[in-house]
């Protein structure tokens, strides 16, 4: 994040080794970054569909999660998920709030740090576009624990 903030670019966008893009997924992603709101510190490429019911649960009364969840799904919404930093882009703002925060010793894992309302976190609504496949690989974290 250093170097980016160093380099002339407004946005860094990062992307884990378990995830496929789409074809046509760059321009996509593309468009939406340049809408998101000029405050915006994270915007969450990726939310698996494990993590859906959340949404709907803090943002909206059940009838509509059930009825509306599909209403202009192209839209943004305030990021809703607990974890997975599969893809996602960071503001010059948000790296230097990211930077800030992290300079003392971070207890938690990195996701529910960057997670957890320190932010101005968006993502799509749990119906919206996908630009990536996940990838199933194998983990060192999961597997090796019983």
């Amino acid at each position: 994040m250093r170097k980016f903030l160093d380099s002339d670019f407004d946005v860094l966008v990062l992307f884990e080794d378990d995830i496929k893009l789409k074809g046509g997924g760059i321009s996509r992603i593309s468009r939406f970054i340049k809408n998101l709101p000029k405050y915006f510190d994270i915007f969450v490429l990726y939310t698996p569909s494990h993590q859906h019911f959340i949404y709907g649960s803090r943002h909206v009364w059940s009838f509509i999660r059930k009825n509306y969840l599909a209403d202009n799904p192209d839209k943004v919404t305030r990021l809703y998920q607990h974890s997975c930093l599969a893809a996602y882009a960071i503001s010059r703002r948000g790296a230097l709030a990211i930077l800030n925060s992290i300079s003392k010793e971070i207890t938690m894992p990195i996701d529910w740090h960057l997670f957890r309302g320190r932010f101005n976190s968006f993502s799509f609504k749990p119906l919206g576009p996908v630009f990536f496949d996940y990838v199933e690989l194998d983990s060192t974290i999961q597997n090796d624990r019983k």
